[in-house]
């Protein structure tokens, strides 16, 4: 996937869903109307030559907008998909800086997201 930031950077981002079902339940599938826990780990690269000063804040700030902006859009998709409801139960974000380590310089954000829902 690729995004664009409003500064113009483009970013790469990588997703990686894994659900997690807790039930006191024991039946082999979960039923309509139970709620789980559903966790996305998402990581993208920003390729960016600003330093930490003011431009490379407002890089990393927009970066971080997009995690949470992909955070809400996986929302829509699990209501789209599975969920009947669904709300943002955790949202862990992190940017690591990289300058000079690979061929183009940057930081990369992540983001580890919780979601409760109810299933159709």
């Amino acid at each position: 996937m690729h995004y664009a930031l409003a500064c113009g950077v483009s970013i790469a981002a990588a997703q990686q869903a894994v659900i997690e079902l807790r039930s006191t339940a024991t039946p082999p599938a979960p039923s309509v109307g139970e709620q789980v826990r559903v966790t996305i780990s998402m990581n993208m690269f920003v390729p960016s030559s600003v330093g930490p000063g003011d431009q490379g804040l407002k890089a990393q700030e927009q970066a971080r907008r997009q995690m949470y902006e992909l955070a809400a859009k996986e929302c829509v998709l699990l209501r789209e998909v599975i969920a009947s409801d669904c709300r943002v139960d955790g949202i862990n974000v992190t940017v690591s800086r990289h300058p000079g380590q690979l061929p183009i310089d940057g930081f990369s954000v992540g983001a580890n997201v919780n979601y409760r829902i109810t299933l159709k």
